[in-house]
């Protein structure tokens, strides 16, 4: 199955009216009869850089709203419908995506960025788990102390008998 491709242009469209320029939005979806719409030149703007599906929800709306007799309804009506699907507007998104990069140098050299900078991430995130290990096999070697109650960590020793020294205390306050 190949892909769903839509495309925005301005153009003279009318051949009666030569001079006077048209918006149209045209989509290919694959099962599906191609559909064109036609809009006023005001919507440009609105049109030109919108992810495709929002494209058709705006061309969708100005048709409903505004043309009468369209010849081409059932097809539009189909393509609303395939729409409506969560799965192909997620499709649709993504073709949107892959056309853009494909067509924008700018949008093109900042994916290519971001894809460098995510595998950068992906590095350090290896080399400091492996550095996370290294450390906790180093910890593990350390024999195991306690801190008496001077705040100092050392082995382990009783309290109870007088006059043994903890080096974490001065000597006077070992006598006590």
């Amino acid at each position: 199955m190949t892909a769903p491709h839509v495309r925005v242009r301005q153009d003279s469209f009318d051949f009666a009216h030569p001079c006077e320029k048209q918006v149209q939005v045209f989509a290919r979806i694959p099962g599906l009869k191609p559909v064109s719409y036609l809009l006023p030149t005001g919507m440009w703007e609105q049109v030109r850089t919108a992810e495709w599906g929002d494209a058709l929800d705006v061309a969708h709306e100005y048709y409903a709203a505004n043309v009468w007799g369209d010849t081409a309804r059932e097809a539009k009506d189909a393509l609303r419908t395939w729409l409506a699907s969560t799965e192909n507007r997620l499709l649709l998104t993504n073709a949107w995506t892959a056309d853009l990069i494909k067509r924008d140098p700018a949008v093109r050299s900042v994916v290519t960025q971001l894809a460098d900078e995510r595998d950068r991430a992906r590095r350090i995130a290896v080399a400091l788990e492996q550095e996370v290990a290294e450390l906790t096999r180093r910890l593990a070697e350390i024999p195991r102390t306690e801190q008496c109650g001077s705040g100092g960590f050392h082995g382990p020793h009783q309290w109870s008998v007088v006059a043994i020294w903890c080096p974490g205390r001065a000597a006077e306050q070992a006598a006590q």
